[in-house]
């Protein structure tokens, strides 16, 4: 805030030095064009004096309009001040903008990464799924002769198959390894 202050009394200042400096300028352009004006009054009281006329209004006129002149390219210096005044400002600012948004991305960033964890897990899970889901295995259950047509497999003779997936599978896979591992035992 006080640096902001301090901005706003250098800018203050500035335009009090080009509105000084304007009003000088437009004096000295109205004082040469009034000796102008005399001038040429005093040439057409006394035409014999045409030299000294034209030494006193190139004189006195032109040197006010020279130094006229001299304090309008003061005055555009002076904008120039207060321009690059603005643009320092506006760099300050620009400068604490891109902190804040630094911080903000580095958020977002920390965001994304946990959002990309938990997409991974979670597609990892649904691979799992899919991979436990394409398990297959046709079982034949018999039916005493009864041919009864059943929900996922066929009917045959005296039995029928039915197809089981998934956790069934491992299930089925389980329990025969482990009669197997028991027959070993009973060895």
């Amino acid at each position: 805030m006080e640096n902001n202050d301090e901005f706003e009394a250098q800018i203050i200042e500035i335009n009090k030095q080009i509105k000084t400096f304007k009003t000088m300028s437009w004096t000295f352009i109205w004082v040469g064009v009034l000796v102008f004006i005399i001038g040429i009054f005093y040439w057409f009281v006394d035409k014999n004096n045409f030299n000294e006329v034209g030494d006193f209004i190139g004189g006195v006129a032109g040197s006010l309009w020279a130094l006229a002149g001299l304090f309008f390219i003061y005055i555009a210096f002076l904008g120039q001040k207060v321009e690059i005044k603005y643009q320092q400002e506006d760099l300050t600012l620009t400068r604490e903008e891109l902190k804040e948004t630094k911080e903000v991305f580095k958020q977002q960033t920390k965001v994304m990464i946990n959002q990309q964890l938990d997409n991974t897990f979670f597609n990892l899970l649904d691979n799992h799924r899919k991979v436990i889901d394409s398990f297959k295995k046709g079982e034949k259950n018999y039916r005493n002769g009864v041919i009864s047509p059943t929900f996922g497999g066929y009917a045959a003779d005296n039995f029928t198959i039915e197809i089981v997936s998934g956790y069934e599978v491992l299930e089925l896979i389980c329990l025969k390894v482990k009669s197997i591992y028991m027959n070993i035992q009973n060895i």
